[in-house]
């Protein structure tokens, strides 16, 4: 990868690296099917559907109804972490509470790779500590392991394409 990858940007400056399966994973996505026009890729894992971010989606700013956001759908993690800090100050630490029983600092959210979405909306991002796949439930704050790794992730996702989808579509690892 080259240095003017702006992905691999993205990735350094939460102070991680990524496996060389997800570049390649980045490079396909466009060619994988989507569920109509308008629409990117929704992939199954596991049973659970998730759609990726692509190279553009992850730089793209996260938008806010109140204000301009500074953070890029890759750090959406940091967003929530910086949210949950300004709540905490204000309420005695009670807003990071649930998140930090279930072991994971604010400092970590922070750090985490957000590779796209559980379709729900919430992240699904990688943690700079143990280097799994977890999603993030910012209404309850619960998160959620994914994966034990993002090489994982990708290698055991396929394309879904809509409730009917009875047998799995092309294996992310045979492409």
């Amino acid at each position: 990868m080259e240095s003017s990858d702006v992905v691999v940007d993205l990735v350094a400056a939460v102070g991680q690296s990524l496996p060389s399966a997800y570049f390649a994973f980045l490079d396909g996505l466009p060619a994988r099917p989507t569920v109509g026009e308008g629409y990117g890729p929704i992939l199954d894992f596991g049973g659970q559907q998730w759609r990726p971010h692509t190279r553009a989606q992850l730089a793209e700013t996260i938008p806010h109804r109140r204000r301009e956001s500074a953070f890029p759908y890759a750090h959406e993690t940091a967003r929530h972490a910086e949210m949950l800090r300004a709540a905490d100050e204000a309420n005695d630490g009670e807003a990071s509470e649930e998140l930090v029983e279930q072991g994971f600092t604010l400092d970590r959210l922070a750090l985490g790779f957000c590779v796209g979405d559980d379709g729900n909306g919430d992240p699904l991002f990688v943690d700079p500590d143990t280097g799994g796949v977890f999603a993030y439930h910012h209404d309850g704050m619960d998160l959620e392991q994914w994966a034990p790794s993002l090489a994982e992730l990708v290698a055991g996702s396929h394309d879904w394409l809509g409730e009917d989808d009875a047998a799995p579509a092309t294996s992310l690892a045979d492409s």
